[in-house]
């Protein structure tokens, strides 16, 4: 992975959305986030997506899908991250949540 310092590294989730202002996002537009992140922690693993409903500052209630997707890095990484994703989906919030504090990177010949 991209982390310089394999014990600061974490696995989180992250909700990204599957629409903006009501409208689907294309592929492509997934593809250009999926590129950055990959840059940024050194890569990714996109799980199916969910949906999810919560009350919004003005009290609607907001349905919107959601795709969850695994990182593993440091906090610097996952700073940079949520804030390329709040710029890139065009959101007024993001979600992520640490699954882990013990990370463990076999690669063969170790």
């Amino acid at each position: 992975m991209g982390a310089k310092n394999p014990d600061r590294i974490s696995l989180w989730q992250i909700l990204i959305p599957t629409s903006m202002g009501g409208e689907e996002i294309l592929v492509d537009h997934h593809a250009m986030w999926d590129a950055q992140v990959c840059i940024l922690a050194g890569g990714l693993t996109i799980l199916k997506g969910v949906k999810g409903k919560w009350n919004s500052p003005e009290e609607n209630t907001v349905h919107e899908g959601m795709i969850p997707v695994l990182v593993c890095c440091t906090p610097e990484q996952l700073d940079a991250i949520l804030d390329f994703t709040l710029t890139h989906y065009k959101q007024q919030d993001v979600l992520a949540f640490k699954i882990s504090d013990e990370v463990r990177i076999k690669r063969s010949g170790n």
